[in-house]
């Protein structure tokens, strides 16, 4: 009987939603799922006896920063990790509290007592503290990897004067601190910012890119996020799988999409979902998450490359003159090319390109 009636009370509970739709995903997260390529290729660059730096790239939610916050979890443990937002505006905002920032946060990683950082409040006495700490890290068998998320936003700080010498300090931090790796992690290459030639400041830096969820790790996402989820597939899983080709295997857009879904199944106190809910929920995540697809077309996107992803969606002859095109819109992973066809990576852009921009 109590068998009986807990089940009874399963099946009217709702079904959870542990989606993370927005922000990063915090450090220890059960939805963190796949990336053991992007871990391991990381530490192997970051143990490498030359130190030096990292670029970790990758287009927008493509789940860079849940890496990044979730690197602790899968790193060898004589590789210490640092976690710094570029875009957090507080510590950013000038040199004083950038310097200060970074210290405080290598200190508490490496148990260092607050007395040997509480001066750091420019990019000398940062450099004289960062020199001090490598042999704390030698006598250690230690390596530093300093993690700096968004660092496009550096650039930006140069400019306004805020950061002016970071450019040439980072240079010679690269070229001499030898136990600490730096890892710049953005959506844009060096050569590709304006305002700083980063390419002239962090040379021989090693890429490391991030791609699409591999399809397992997708489908658990899509299929068995946590333990005992309780949402079934009809008639099988097959429609599941569909789902995750539907969604290029975008991290961002399987959240969104998922936890659009269980919304609508909990509303109509279901647990069994159909091809018609489905279609539902992608048509609801096409509104809720729009600003991902309006950012690649509106800001990220030139005239022609607009002009091909409106041919392709359409099925259209591609304009004259633009193999260049194809090839940015093929390294930013928004085509892919299949014998001599050209496809969205996402499919569900062409679906969100259909609502939203007139055809030519």
């Amino acid at each position: 009987m109590k068998e009986i009636k807990l089940l009874e009370e399963n099946k009217h509970r709702p079904l959870p939603n542990p989606f993370v739709v927005g922000d990063p995903l915090k450090s220890d997260s059960e939805m963190f799922v796949g990336r053991k390529d992007i871990v391991d290729h990381i530490q192997r660059e970051a143990l490498k006896k030359e130190g030096g730096s990292i670029l970790f790239i990758g287009q927008r939610r493509s789940g860079k920063t849940s890496v990044l916050k979730n690197l602790k979890r899968y790193l060898t443990s004589n590789l210490r990790t640092v976690y710094f937002d570029c875009q957090d505006p507080t510590i950013s905002g000038n040199e004083k509290y950038f310097c200060q920032s970074l210290a405080r946060s290598i200190g508490q990683e490496l148990h260092i007592s607050k007395g040997e950082f509480v001066s750091c409040n420019s990019l000398p006495e940062l450099t004289n503290f960062l020199k001090e700490i490598q042999h704390k890290l030698q006598q250690e068998n230690l390596r530093l990897l300093l993690c700096f998320d968004e660092y496009e936003r550096f650039a930006e700080k140069v400019e306004k004067g805020i950061l002016i010498d970071l450019p040439n300090a980072m240079r010679h931090w690269v070229q001499h601190l030898q136990q600490t790796i730096f890892l710049f992690a953005g959506s844009h290459f060096l050569k590709e910012i304006e305002g700083v030639d980063w390419t002239d400041y962090l040379i021989n830096a090693r890429l490391v890119p991030i791609s699409y969820l591999d399809f397992d790790s997708a489908l658990k996402l899509v299929t068995n996020p946590i333990p005992d989820f309780g949402l079934v597939y009809h008639p099988n899983q097959e429609i599941a799988e569909k789902l995750v080709h539907r969604l290029g295997r975008q991290p961002f857009l399987i959240q969104a999409t998922r936890s659009e879904l269980v919304e609508y199944l909990n509303a109509k106190n279901k647990k069994e979902a159909h091809q018609e809910d489905i279609d539902i929920a992608v048509k609801r995540m096409l509104t809720s998450a729009g600003v991902y697809f309006d950012h690649i077309w509106r800001s990220d996107s030139k005239d022609i490359e607009k002009q091909i992803m409106l041919r392709i969606t359409y099925s259209k002859p591609l304009p004259e003159k633009s193999s260049l095109a194809l090839r940015r819109l093929i390294k930013k992973e928004i085509l892919c090319k299949e014998r001599d066809r050209y496809k969205f990576c996402v499919p569900v852009f062409a679906e969100w390109i259909k609502e939203n921009v007139d055809e030519e």
